[in-house]
């Protein structure tokens, strides 16, 4: 739901959540990078309903009496939410909680229309080299990534601006919409 890291999550404070932003703040994180994600309606239920329950500011979102048995119940539970979820990412290790950084990953990029900088900016990867191994083409983004390119083919057949001998396009990239194509 997040993209973040599982001893992120776990280290979430009330006062970490921006509501009038919509954002969350990210402090904890693996490379010591603090990070803002969207505060997505599931979570914000969520967090409501901790806060019902009597959650109060610095108050972790997620406390945990002992760590190895809080462990093995979030791992039994991520398990069991994605046998029933169907997903299939990180399968050929077993699906652990970190799959779930997987499936966000490639969601992500189907939802955005293969936008890298902003997946990247919400997982918290710094290099293409460890954000490429959260990628897992699907079916649904092979189908996307046809259509767009095919929308890119026909806008191209009809420009009569293009230059051979300098491979330029007389285009402007906003008709284009290049943001939009899967490359």
């Amino acid at each position: 739901m997040t993209g973040a890291r599982f001893n992120e999550l776990l280290r979430i404070k009330l006062d970490q959540f921006q509501w009038s932003k919509g954002k969350i703040k990210l402090n904890a994180s693996k490379t010591e990078d603090e990070r803002e994600l969207p505060l997505w309606d599931c979570i914000r239920d969520i967090v409501q309903r901790r806060i019902s329950e009597g959650l109060t500011d610095g108050e972790y979102l997620f406390p945990r009496a002992k760590v190895k048995t809080f462990d093995n119940a979030i791992a039994r539970a991520c398990r069991k939410a994605a046998k029933l979820a169907k997903l299939n990412y990180g399968q050929a290790n077993g699906f652990t909680c970190h799959s779930f950084r997987h499936t966000f990953v490639t969601d992500m990029m189907e939802a955005t229309g293969n936008d890298v900088a902003l997946v990247m900016s919400y997982s918290g990867h710094r290099s293409l080299e460890s954000f490429r191994t959260y990628l897992h083409p699907t079916r649904e983004g092979r189908i996307l990534a046809k259509q767009r390119m095919n929308s890119v083919g026909e806008l191209l057949g009809t420009f009569t601006g293009i230059q051979g001998t300098t491979g330029t396009v007389g285009v402007d990239a906003k008709s284009l919409e290049l943001k939009e194509v899967a490359l």
